[in-house]
């Protein structure tokens, strides 16, 4: 039997915003919403449901897995995983958000591409969204 081959995908921002409001920001539903999916329903503890709307009208229903309030979140994101940490630097928290398990093939290179690139924008939305309260997708 072959072996799937996977790896991470990983990125960083530093948001000024206090770190408690960051954590709400990634576990909160209303609050996911105003930067990521349509809309989300969110149980925020370890074990909480999380479910994604997406505007396409598709959904991922998940679970929390490790949830340690305002330093890490993570949760299964269908057959990969994602995981925020946050850490102080000076004034700013420092997100650093790790989508692993992504499986590597000639084959996947552009789901590949857009995961890369989705979590730059979508990095740099939750950076807006908390520092200035500005929504940078279009299509909401």
């Amino acid at each position: 039997m072959k072996r799937l081959r996977t790896f991470s995908i990983s990125n960083s921002v530093m948001i000024r915003a206090p770190r408690a409001r960051v954590f709400h920001a990634l576990t909160d539903a209303a609050a996911l919403a105003s930067w990521w999916p349509k809309s989300a329903v969110s149980e925020p503890k370890r074990g909480g449901l999380l479910v994604f709307h997406w505007f396409g009208g598709s959904r991922i229903e998940t679970r929390f897995g490790k949830f340690v309030r305002d330093v890490a979140v993570d949760f299964a994101f269908a057959h990969e995983r994602v995981a925020f940490r946050l850490a102080p630097k000076g004034g700013f928290v420092s997100v650093r958000v790790t989508h692993s398990r992504v499986r590597w093939s000639a084959d996947n290179i552009p789901e590949i591409v857009h995961i890369a690139q989705s979590w730059t924008f979508l990095l740099l939305n939750l950076k807006c969204v908390l520092e200035s309260r500005k929504d940078l997708r279009q299509s909401r």
